[in-house]
Order: C-alpha cells, then sequence, then structure tokens
C-alpha cells in the first residue's frame, strides 16, 4: 500500500528531476540565461555565450529544445532560439533567486538588471504583477476604489466610476464566482495583489494606453514615460521609468 499522502506527488517529482536535471549544467544554465531579455540568437551567439565549442553547444540545445525550454526557428541558414515561454523565464528568475548570497560574478551581474526588471512589473495570469502591480492594489485601497474583504477584495462604486473613465466597462456578471476582484500572492514582493477580472480588464487598458510595454518572450513589462505620468496622475505613485 503506498504512503504518499498525494498520488500526484511521483509525476511531480519527475517533472522536478528532469527539469532540475536541463538547468543543473552550468553551460545549458549559460545558454537560458543569455536567451533572458527576449531576443532570439543564434547556436553560434549562444556557444559563444556559454564559452563552448560549436559541437557542444548544438548538443545542449538539442535537449533543451526537446525538453521544452527552447523553441527554434529555421531563418536562412541558421537557426535562432529563444526560451519557449513566459514560464521559462519566470522559471529561471525564481531559481536565481534562490541563492541567499550568491557570488558576483560576471553572469549574475548581466542577470541583475532582467531580475530588476522582472521583479518591478510583469504579467501574472493576464494581470499586473510585481512591485508596480503592488503599488496600484495599495493605491486603489487608499482611494476607496477597492476594499479588502476575507478572500480578496471588492471593487466599490468609486472603483467602478474610475475604471469606466479609464475607458473600462466592468461587467461583473459575467465573472465567475470568486474571480472577479481576487487576492493574488506576489511571490517577488511577499504580499498579495489584485487579481481576477477586473485586473485583467485594468492591465490590459494600461497596455492600450501605452502606460506599459511587454519585453518580448518574457513576462516583464516596462513603464512608459507615459505610464509615469499617467500613475502619479491617477493614483498619485510616483515611479521612475525604465
Amino acid at each position: 500500500m503506498s504512503t504518499d499522502p498525494n498520488p500526484a506527488f511521483p509525476a511531480a517529482r519527475h517533472e522536478v528531476a528532469r527539469i532540475g536535471a536541463l538547468l543543473g549544467e552550468p553551460s545549458r544554465a549559460a545558454i537560458l540565461l543569455a536567451l533572458l531579455d527576449g531576443n532570439p540568437r543564434s547556436a553560434g551567439e549562444l556557444a559563444r555565450a556559454a564559452r563552448v565549442t560549436p559541437q557542444t553547444a548544438s548538443a545542449h540545445l538539442a535537449k533543451l529544445v526537446e525538453g521544452g525550454l527552447l523553441s527554434v526557428k529555421q531563418e536562412g541558414r541558421d537557426r535562432h532560439f529563444r526560451l519557449a515561454s513566459g514560464r521559462v523565464a519566470d522559471t529561471l528568475v525564481a531559481v536565481a533567486s534562490l541563492s541567499p548570497t550568491p557570488a558576483v560574478t560576471r553572469q549574475r551581474l548581466a542577470l541583475e538588471p532582467v531580475r530588476r526588471a522582472f521583479r518591478r512589473a510583469r504579467i501574472c495570469h493576464h494581470h499586473l504583477a510585481g512591485e508596480l502591480g503592488v503599488a496600484v492594489t495599495e493605491a486603489l485601497l487608499r482611494r476607496d476604489f477597492l476594499r479588502r474583504r476575507p478572500h480578496g477584495y471588492a471593487l466599490t462604486s468609486a472603483g467602478r466610476t474610475w475604471m469606466e473613465t479609464l475607458g473600462i466597462a466592468v461587467h461583473e456578471e459575467r465573472a465567475e464566482a470568486g474571480d472577479f476582484t481576487t487576492a493574488c500572492p506576489d511571490w517577488t514582493e511577499e504580499c498579495s495583489h489584485l487579481g481576477g477580472r477586473v485586473a485583467e480588464a485594468l492591465t490590459s487598458r494600461l497596455l492600450e494606453l501605452g502606460w506599459f510595454k511587454k519585453v518580448p518572450r518574457v513576462r516583464t513589462l516596462r513603464l512608459t514615460p507615459l505610464g509615469a505620468r499617467g500613475l502619479a496622475r491617477e493614483l498619485g505613485i510616483a515611479e521612475r521609468t525604465s
């Protein structure tokens, strides 16, 4: 008789071990980190980034593509590689954040701006997260556009009016139960930000207005000068642009 408390654990252990093996080889880790900025790169560029021969890089790239961490596109005679999804980028940043006292190396210094940008603003389940996601949530609470409730938030009539003036149509009746205004855990800030349909609609509108721009192939968002002015005017959030 199995003593495993959850029958899904064996499959999860297998996947964690599989991904860990792919990430655990230093040259493969260097290749993945070189792609964290969202830009596609050729096999030759990635070989130089990992400081390995083209033949060795080719073997590593094949494993990463087969393992679902990279995607590849043939462009003429060259193949260009990039991270397979935003989830891969999230995983890389999360793993890189685990070490409490990481050594200051050239790779770490190169990664640090990417990590800061990811922590500052990113997409989480189609809505704004990170430092700015928390800042927006707190500003909405201060202005009584949101109110805290035991398992999330409630949108007030003032909040509904504000969102409509921003060009956001709020349709609470279309949301599933418990999915309208939720408290979404923010793992980099160790608190919660606004989630659910309202947060998704707000984030979509901020992107339409040009307040934020998506960084290609990763979940990081960049605050624009227009967005910085808008956040200051609408929510009293004073933020620098990146």
